[in-house]
């Protein structure tokens, strides 16, 4: 398969949810840059979340570490971007 493709596949399902429900939302939206540039910093959250989580494995990772770190991350992804 080619490396594109497989690329295109992989953002398909979080692009198509976020475009879904940025136009659901249509009492109050949020302004569009800010919520590209939270699922940049989103998506930019893989590389620490994987380093924190290179000392575990197993079931600690599946059942407590990697829960905790992901949404750890995924929390200062946002924190990082809307509330500063």
């Amino acid at each position: 398969m080619d490396l594109s493709l497989i690329l295109a596949l992989s953002f398909a399902p979080g692009v198509f949810w976020l475009w879904y429900f940025y136009k659901k939302d249509r009492i109050e939206p949020e302004p569009g840059h800010l919520v590209i540039k939270t699922y940049f910093w989103g998506m930019a959250a893989v590389v620490p979340a994987i380093i924190l989580e290179l000392p575990f494995s197993g079931l600690l990772l599946i059942l407590v570490s990697a829960p905790i770190i992901e949404e750890f991350v995924k929390y200062f992804a946002v924190r990082r971007t809307i509330y500063q």
